[in-house]
């Protein structure tokens, strides 16, 4: 497997290996003394209220930018002068300040800060404020929390820590060349758009600016904190982009004054192999052979083993069969193959040869500090993965370099580099179920009893596209070698995605007074995506396509018209260039003790653009990197074994996009009294996206908030209730729409004229304009005496307004539809937060539970309604915008086990009239496909130095379709096999027992649809999952005492534990739940990681 390395950093490597080279020296400057005096060595510990020592509190000499780190029995040394002050500092404690004076020996005990362990600091992308000035809703999660999942991608690591956020997975390998159309698959609060061209993501902000590049570049270690803005007052200052929510990512940044700190990390994890038996879209070869031996006596296969002309392929088991008929076998000899094909189980060629347990590796390292006038903070991350299909993996490697500097009084100068490469191989496309189809005219899933290497490993051929008889006959011409070998496809085949991100960024702030901060910030982002796909001379793909495109003359000589040396070669190259600018006045201010105010007002532009190409190469040689150009793609040339067909042209086509955004904001806090509070937020927002009536007009996005500090009254009264806090915000979102309001097309030369085409995309519309979400949010927040309860409670509703939606044009226009603003939704919901310390000594357990509900409903919407939405995604106003919708079941004919339905108020069996009847009061709503309510259970436990996390989620109120069996024969051996076929109805009586039909030949379409749309195929999707667990032994006493870490903490962590209860009956995961027998979505198999993380 070839992985990237330092030489894939391509153009960028000189200037980023400069501005590492630039930065390197700064923690060396920050280590020097400010100036020399007489010291000596002073000596201690650091120890908590109960004498329990502390490791990892910071120590430092405030104004010389010298300082340590107690070890890990709260022991420290520093080099002090009789006149310093040490200053004592950790998360969670009060700060102590004590005098060197003439002691040598300085011990140490801090005391329990419980307001301080409540203080968080908001980072809004804008601006940093401690929660207690938010009016909005907004969640924060910590380093440490962040680090407890061992997930290579960030958003995964938010899944079951967020109340109102719903992840459904995702990997962070995918790779795309639409910047607009990523699904980091990630919902908070719901949905609130309609059209699948708005974005139904949140926008991820990484470090103040949004972040335009592939979220699998962001390194979860180097996260500091992650804000989750949820409402309209949290998140309006980001406008249009805000609909959906907000993820603001902060990475990690050193602190001035602050000793130099070298952290390390570094873990190994396994996954093990898919469980294919776990998948219901299986028939074991018994079965399959049944069915096809039912539909040959039927004479099914006649048009296919008498086609001289086409040869289709049939499977082995015909091939037998047919031989029986002509006599070629005896009946013994027949049954004696079958039969051996009859104990066949392709799941277990799979499974050997296929698939393979996953590894997964990371490392990282991280080095921050500060002195009196600068900090820095540089990292390096290297992650490599294998993947658990063989051949195929994924490999990461970070760059990150962030510094400050005040050269003048009142300055500050920030400037940082993020550089990442990336690559993904997927060499092994042969997953189970879809990657592998043998072709014909309706056989396209593989049949189960297929073989892919023999006892002794040899490489065995299958059944692909055309008979296998016709195959030999060709290849004995002097046709290229035309059997398919599966195993042989792993080496043949190359597919590879390469991402190179190099981000560079850079702001100044000058302090004009002590209330009042200007500030200039400016980001560039470059990431060049590189696909790559190569069909070597040997693959089936490529000498399919010669061996087609061969013409065999009369005298046995061969024309090629396909190159007959060298292989295929699919490239693309997409290139994204954003540029960032923002100019911002702060101004925070606290007048006597009663009135603070706090404002922001400033201009954003953002341009992002983007350009790419495909290209397809014929005849290419690899080794020189040369290929055939003289080729008659135009021409319908004559094919093999008959017909003709053009070679399929290069597409040539050139992707290009340029979205332009200009933006005003302000924001204004105002506290009084620490008790009473109000927040205004406003941002106009223009683009290159919609109609220029609407770039005319003022449409700003705002938000309004009022806090109140009930527990700052003095009228309040409570032992039990330290802070209690209510809080009230409305206001407007946006979301982007990211198709356009202009005609748009594809432009490309015509492959038959060679002229200038284009392919006509969207009609125009002047008056299309942003989506707009209306938030209201209602919410409380609270902590008991101690710390031992609190939490957050919230209510809330959103609405969304001028949502873009297809509205029907007439045929005369040149167009089919066009996008306007007319459709409506509603969201309502409440998200609940609790934490308990339940126990609180040396033994220690903590508690988190979050709980979402949410329940939506389109309230207006105008366009068509297709008949066949049924079986996708159903709009009926005052339903949820997911809904299920299904044709009312009536049971089983009792005398041939036809499905029985619904129509005109009796029980019928006119499956054409029930299916035109679409209306949808006609049809059983079910519910929704979304989870109605959602959350987590996390369990905390810890005595002495180890550390013990659990982590529960819960899903439910919500339905899915499962998959069936089709009830055509046909079918079954087409790729919509199902294991409820061995349930079918066969006799009377069989309906009290089964919801299966009969199978029938010939086929009923109807009836199938009918059948496989029906509401007794509609399950509970409730269930509650262990999602993962989490042990740690902390190294800061005792065993580790003599080892050189300041911290080091060594873990294991599992994950895909296992479903502790579901709704259904029949052990499906709701989560992996393919609705049609033709998709096989697998569990995400159990993973166990070891790790190790120390600082220094």
């Amino acid at each position: 497997m070839k992985y990237a390395t330092l030489a894939g950093l391509s153009c960028w490597c000189p200037i980023y290996i400069a501005l590492i080279l630039l930065s390197l020296p700064l923690p060396l400057w920050a280590s020097f003394p400010l100036q020399s005096s007489p010291q000596r060595q002073i000596t201690g510990k650091v120890t908590d209220g109960n004498g329990e020592p502390l490791g990892g509190v910071n120590i430092i000499i405030p104004g010389k930018g010298r300082g340590t780190i107690s070890d890990f029995d709260g022991t420290y040394t520093i080099q002090a002068t009789p006149q310093d002050t040490l200053t004592f500092s950790y998360v969670g404690f009060k700060k102590v300040e004590i005098p060197v004076s003439r002691q040598e020996i300085l011990n140490v005990q801090m005391e329990e800060d419980v307001v301080a362990l409540d203080e968080v600091v908001l980072n809004t992308g804008y601006q940093q404020l401690p929660k207690e000035r938010i009016n909005g809703s907004f969640v924060v999660l910590d380093s440490a929390l962040i680090q407890r999942s061992v997930a290579t991608d960030v958003l995964s690591r938010l899944n079951g820590t967020v109340s109102g956020l719903l992840y459904s997975g995702g990997s962070p390998e995918i790779v795309t060349h639409n910047p607009n159309g990523r699904n980091p698959g990630i919902l908070i609060r719901g949905i609130s758009t309609i059209d699948q061209n708005v974005s139904r993501s949140p926008l991820i902000v990484l470090d103040n600016f949004p972040y335009e590049g592939e979220l699998s570049n962001i390194n979860p270690h180097d996260i500091e904190s992650i804000t989750v803005l949820k409402d309209a007052a949290a998140a309006s200052i980001w406008g249009a982009r805000s609909g959906n929510g907000v993820i603001v990512i902060t990475t990690k940044k050193g602190r001035k004054k602050e000793a130099m700190q070298l952290d390390f990390s570094v873990n190994f994890g396994t996954e093990q192999k898919p469980d294919l038996w776990y998948d219901r879209n299986y028939l074991s070869a018994g079965d399959y052979i049944d069915i096809e031996t039912h539909l040959f006596d039927q004479g099914y296969f006649n048009s296919y083993l008498q086609n001289s002309v086409s040869y289709p392929v049939v499977t082995p088991a015909v091939e037998i069969l047919n031989d029986l008929k002509q006599g070629h076998i005896s009946k013994q000899q027949a049954e004696q193959s079958l039969g051996v094909l009859r104990h066949r189980d392709v799941r277990n060629d799979y499974d050997k040869h296929i698939y393979q347990t996953a590894l997964n590796q990371q490392y990282h390292i991280g080095l921050k500090g500060g002195a009196e006038k600068m900090t820095y903070s540089f990292s390096v991350g290297y992650d490599k993965n294998r993947h658990n299909l063989k051949r195929n993996g994924y490999q990461r490697l970070t760059l990150r370099a962030l510094n400050t500097f005040n050269p003048v009084k009142n300055l500050e100068i920030t400037f940082g580099v993020n550089y990442s490469n990336n690559r993904t191989d997927r060499n092994n496309q042969l997953n189970f179920g879809s990657g592998i189809q043998i072709g014909g005219f309706t056989h396209s899933g593989i049949y189960p009893y297929a073989q892919f290497a023999g006892p002794d490993g040899t490489h065995l051929s299958i059944a692909r596209d055309y008979r296998t008889g016709f195959k030999e006959e060709m290849q004995q011409a002097g046709f290229k070698y035309w059997q398919y070998r599966p195993l042989d496809e792993l080496y043949f085949r190359e597919n590879s995605s390469k991402i190179n991100d190099l981000l560079i960024k850079g702001s100044l702030k000058y302090r004009i007074a002590p209330f009042l901060n200007a500030e200039v910030l400016y980001q560039n982002e470059r990431q060049k995506i590189s696909n790559y796909e190569y069909f070597s001379n040997d693959a089936y793909y490529t000498r399919n396509l010669i061996n087609r495109f061969s013409i065999l003359n009369d005298g046995g000589s061969i024309t090629y018209q396909v190159p007959e040396n060298g292989g295929v070669l699919n490239v693309g190259e997409y290139d994204w260039n954003s540029h960032n600018f923002r100019g911002q006045l702060s101004f925070d201010s606290t007048y006597g003790d009663l009135h603070t105010v706090t404002t922001i007002v400033g201009t954003e532009v953002r341009e992002l653009k983007t350009q790419g190409f495909q290209r397809t190469s014929y005849g290419y040689e690899k080794q020189f990197g040369t290929a055939s150009t003289a080729l008659d793609y135009s021409t319908f040339l004559p094919t093999t074994p008959s017909g003709s067909a053009r070679i399929p042209a290069p597409d040539g086509a050139v992707l290009g996009r340029l979205n332009r955004f200009v933006s005003l904001y302000a924001n204004v806090g105002y506290i009084y009294d620490n008790r009473l509070s109000v927040t205004l937020s406003g941002r106009n927002d223009g683009t290159n996206l919609f109609g220029v009536n609407i770039n005319q007009k003022i449409t700003p996005l705002w938000s309004a908030g009022a806090g109140w500090v009930i527990s700052n009254e003095n009228f309040f009264r409570s032992p039990a209730l330290d802070y209690l806090k209510l809080r009230l915000t409305y206001g407007y979102n946006g979301n982007v729409y990211y198709g356009s309001a202009y005609t748009t097309g594809v432009y490309r030369s015509s492959y038959l004229t060679g002229l200038p085409a284009i392919s006509n995309l969207t009609a125009p519309n002047p008056d299309l304009r942003w989506e707009k979400v209306k938030n209201i949010n209602l919410g409380i927040d609270f902590r008991t005496a101690k710390n031992v309860l609190s939490g957050t409670f919230e209510l809330y509703q959103k609405t969304g307004e001028d949502l873009v939606e297809p509205y029907p044009l007439a045929h005369n226009t040149g167009f089919r539809e066009s996008m306007i603003n007319s459709a409506s939704t509603k969201t309502r919901g409440i998200d609940l937060t609790l934490n308990s310390k339940n126990i609180n000594r040396s033994f220690k357990w903590n508690t988190t539970l979050i709980l979402s509900t949410v329940k939506d409903e389109v309230t207006r919407y105008e366009g068509e309604v297709a008949r066949s939405s049924i079986q996708t995604r159903m709009i009926v106003e005052g339903r949820p915008l997911n809904s299920v919708f299904s044709y009312k079941w009536m049971g089983l004919d009792p005398e041939n086990g036809d499905p029985l339905g619904f129509l005109n108020e009796a029980v019928s069996k006119d499956y054409e009239g029930i299916i035109n009847n679409f209306e949808a009061d006609s049809l059983v709503f079910n519910g929704s496909s979304m989870p109605q309510f959602h959350g987590a259970i996390r369990n905390d436990f810890s005595y002495k130095d180890f550390s013990l996390s659990v982590n529960v989620l819960f899903k439910g109120g919500y339905v899915f379709r499962r998959a069936s069996t089709s009830l055509n024969y046909p079918d079954l051996i087409d790729g919509y096999a199902n294991s409820d076929y061995v349930r079918r109805w066969q006799k009377p009586g069989d309906e009290k027992n089964t919801n299966v039909p009969s199978i029938v030949y010939p086929a009923n379409s109807r009836r199938n649809t009918f059948y496989n749309y029906s509401e007794v195929l509609v399950e509970k999707g409730d269930h509650i999952r262990l999602q993962d667990i989490r042990v740690a032994y902390n190294l800061k006493s005792g065993l580790g005492a003599w080892l050189p870490f300041r911290s080091c903490s060594i873990y294991t962590y599992l994950s895909n534990i296992g479903i502790l209860w579901r709704a259904n009956d029949l052990g499906i995961d709701p989560d992996k739940a393919p609705n049609i027998p033709l998709l096989h979505t697998l569990p995400n198999p159990f993973s166990m990681s070891f790790g190790i993380s120390a600082s220094f």
